[in-house]
């Protein structure tokens, strides 16, 4: 069993979508670029298992450590250390790069001040019965309607790989793009960031249909801020990387995030 689980974890780790997100710098640089021309699916795909994830994280934490204060201390302090020091480290790292101006000594702070921003705005996600939420639903399929707060933990992260496909439709790739970053680029075009963004804001839009019609500005907050800061760090970093990527992808989970506890404390939720 530990063999298998072994193998299936090795394999996971070499795939394209993996390593764009994640990956070792000089791991990325040894493999061939032709094998991440069809990164996003993988990116995708492991954007929405790390949403799982993360619900899967905060539920565990709230039943082994019940949190009578209801601040949730706990379940944020799972889903953030399982992002600082899993699949979002160096997306956190690039972040504060981009937001440091190439200061290498405020970049560390500027991470720090991120991981608590992080902290605060999950904190925002608590609700006052935990995290058990009525739902018509039959108990087979109550997982696709789940409470509120799961929701956002869940699209945040496809919010995220989306801006990493957005972002190469308005920087084309130069002479300092990673080969591997070059080959995503060309076969991630508009149609497959358009389907994609299509594909989550309609499922933005159906999981806070219980909020104002203006909840709309949830996704629309992260597109804007995918486009318009992704850009903004191509043109900082001299053009598109993997680094603008990643700073990208981290910012874009923060402000949609943000955006959800304004569109709720709006709505007096």
């Amino acid at each position: 069993m530990a063999g298998k689980l072994k193998s299936m974890y090795l394999w996971a780790v070499r795939r394209p979508g993996y390593l764009l997100l994640a990956g070792d710098g000089d791991r990325l640089a040894a493999e061939d670029p032709k094998r991440f021309a069809h990164a996003w699916i993988g990116l995708m795909l492991l954007s929405l298992g790390w949403g799982l994830v993360c619900v899967a994280l905060w539920a565990a934490a709230w039943h082994l450590f019940v949190d009578y204060s209801r601040m949730f201390f706990m379940p944020v302090a799972f889903v953030v250390t399982g992002m600082v020091l899993g699949l979002y480290r160096r997306a956190l790292l690039a972040l504060g790069e981009a937001f440091s101006g190439g200061d290498p000594r405020a970049a560390p702070l500027l991470s720090c001040a991120g991981v608590v921003f992080l902290v605060l705005v999950l904190l925002g996600l608590k609700t006052g019965s935990g995290p058990h939420y009525e739902t018509p639903l039959l108990p087979a399929w109550q997982w696709v309607r789940p409470a509120p707060m799961f929701r956002a933990l869940l699209l945040g992260p496809l919010w995220g790989g989306w801006a990493m496909l957005i972002v190469p439709q308005f920087c084309r790739p130069n002479g300092r793009t990673e080969p591997a970053v070059a080959a995503f680029a060309t076969g991630c075009g508009a149609l497959v960031a358009a389907g994609c963004m299509g594909a989550v804001a309609a499922a933005t839009t159906l999981y806070f249909n219980y909020m104002p019609w203006w909840q709309l500005s949830i996704s629309g907050a992260a597109i804007i801020t995918a486009i318009l800061c992704g850009v903004a760090f191509c043109k900082l970093n001299g053009g598109l990387d993997r680094r603008s990527l990643l700073a990208a992808n981290l910012l874009t989970q923060m402000v949609f995030l943000s955006a959800y506890l304004v569109n709720r404390c709006r709505a007096g939720l």
